[in-house]
C-alpha cells in the first residue's frame, strides 16, 4: 500500500505506548507485591520492641504472634499481587467475553462442543492427522467433521447512508457524510490520495470500524447482522500475497472449511486465470518459504483463487496490484472483470489499470 510508512509510523507508537503502558502496570505491581512484606517487617519490629520495652510479653506468646503475622503478611502479599494480575488482564477478559458474546448461538455450540475433547494430559481424544484430497501432505485436524458452507445464491448490494467516522474526537472526520449504492454484482472502485479515507472505509465496509453517525448495510441488513450470519461468503486480498510453506493446493485452500475436491481448486484457479501454472506445475507443486519460482503477479492470482474458492458473495481487493506490473495487473482486472453479477466486488487503489470494468468510481479528495 502506498500509505505503508504512515501505518508503519502509527504501528510503531502504538507499540511504544502499549510497551509505556505494560512497563508501567508490571512496575506497579510488583511494587505493591513487595510494599506488603516490607512495611509488614517494620510493623515487626515496632511491635517486638513495644512488646519488649513496655508490656513485657512473654516470649512464647510473641513468638507465636510474630508466626501468625508473618504468614498473614505472606498471604497479605500474595493476594496483592493477585488483585494486580487481576487489574492487568480484566480488560483483555472483559473484550473477549463481549467478542464470544456476538457470536452466533450456533458458532458457540459448535466451538464449545470439542470442549469435552481437551484432556490436561496425554493427547486430546480426537486430534487426529488426515489426508487431504489427493495429497500426501499430512495436515493436523482437531475435528473429524468438516463445516458445510451455504451459499447465497444472489450477491448483495451495498449502501452508505449519511456515514460519518473519526478515529478520535479531537481529530476531524475521515469520513463526512458518505454516500454511495453498489448494485448487487456490480463493481465499484474506490480512489483518492493516501490519508483520504479508502482504507478506513474497507473497515467501515468489513465491520472492522463502526461509524459515529450514519447506517452501513449489505444485502438491504445492518453490516454487523450481515457478518453475523456465517452463511455469507466474503474474499479478500490484500496488497501482500499471504502464502505458507507448503504445495500449491495447500496454499489455495488455506482457511477453507468444507472438504474441496481438486476439480475445485481448478476451477477457482481458472477463473484467477492461473490455470496454465497449475497444469504445469500441478497442485503437488512445493512452494517455498521465500515463494521463490513464483512470479509477483502468479502469488498475487493465488491469492485471488483462494478467495475465489469459497465461492463469495462479496469481494474486497485491498491495493491488490499495488505491486505488480502492468501485465500482470491487466491479468487481474480481465479476471476481475468476469465476477460481474456472481459477486459484488469494491476495489480500492490508485492504479487505474485495475479499475478499467468497474462500474461506477468513488473518487475521494
Amino acid at each position: 500500500m502506498r500509505t505503508q510508512l504512515k501505518e508503519q509510523k502509527d504501528l510503531v507508537e502504538s507499540a511504544i505506548n502499549y510497551s509505556s503502558f505494560s512497563i508501567r502496570t508490571n512496575f506497579l505491581n510488583n511494587l505493591a507485591v513487595t510494599l506488603s512484606p516490607f512495611l509488614g517487617i517494620i510493623l515487626l519490629i515496632i511491635i517486638i520492641c513495644m512488646s519488649q520495652i513496655f508490656w513485657q510479653t512473654p516470649g512464647l506468646v510473641l513468638l507465636s504472634f510474630l508466626y501468625l503475622l508473618i504468614r498473614f503478611i505472606q498471604n497479605l502479599s500474595s493476594l496483592v499481587g493477585l488483585f494486580g494480575i487481576l487489574n492487568i488482564y480484566y480488560p483483555q477478559f472483559k473484550a473477549t467475553m463481549k467478542y464470544f458474546h456476538d457470536y452466533p448461538q450456533n458458532e458457540k455450540e459448535e466451538a464449545l462442543k470439542f470442549s469435552n475433547n481437551i484432556k490436561f494430559y496425554g493427547e486430546s481424544s480426537r486430534y487426529n492427522l488426515i489426508r487431504t484430497s489427493n495429497n500426501n501432505q499430512l495436515t493436523p485436524k482437531l475435528n473429524k467433521e468438516k463445516v458445510e458452507t451455504k451459499q447465497q445464491s444472489i450477491p448483495p448490494s451495498i449502501l452508505f447512508n449519511e456515514v460519518s467516522f473519526c478515529y478520535s474526537p479531537s481529530q476531524k472526520n475521515v469520513i463526512q457524510n458518505l454516500n454511495f449504492f453498489v448494485k448487487p454484482g456490480s463493481q465499484i472502485g474506490i480512489i483518492g490520495p493516501s490519508g483520504a479515507g479508502k482504507s478506513t472505509i474497507l473497515m467501515l465496509l468489513l465491520n472492522i470500524l463502526i461509524p459515529q453517525k450514519g447506517e452501513i448495510k449489505i444485502d438491504q441488513a445492518p453490516v454487523q447482522d450481515f457478518f453475523k450470519n456465517s452463511d455469507n461468503m466474503i474474499g479478500y486480498v490484500g496488497p501482500e500475497p499471504f502464502l505458507i510453506k507448503g504445495t500449491l493446493r495447500e496454499n489455495v485452500i488455506y482457511g477453507i472449511q468444507r472438504d474441496v475436491i481438486d476439480e475445485e481448486i481448478l476451477e477457482s484457479c481458472e477463473k484467477a486465470n492461473l490455470k496454465e501454472l497449475v497444469l504445469e506445475k500441478g497442485f503437488d507443486y512445493e512452494i517455498s518459504e521465500d515463494h521463490a519460482g513464483l512470479s509477483a503477479g502468479q502469488k498475487q492470482r493465488l491469492c485471488l483463487a483462494r478467495a475465489l474458492l469459497n465461492n463469495p458473495k462479496l469481494l474486497v481487493l485491498d491495493e491488490a496490484t499495488a505491486n505488480l506490473d502492468d501485465a500482470s495487473e491487466s491479468s487481474i482486472a480481465e479476471s476481475i472483470h468476469n465476477f460481474k453479477g456472481i459477486c459484488t466486488v469494491v476495489i480500492v487503489s490508485h492504479r487505474p489499470g485495475i479499475l478499467k470494468g468497474v462500474d461506477n468510481i468513488i473518487k475521494l479528495v
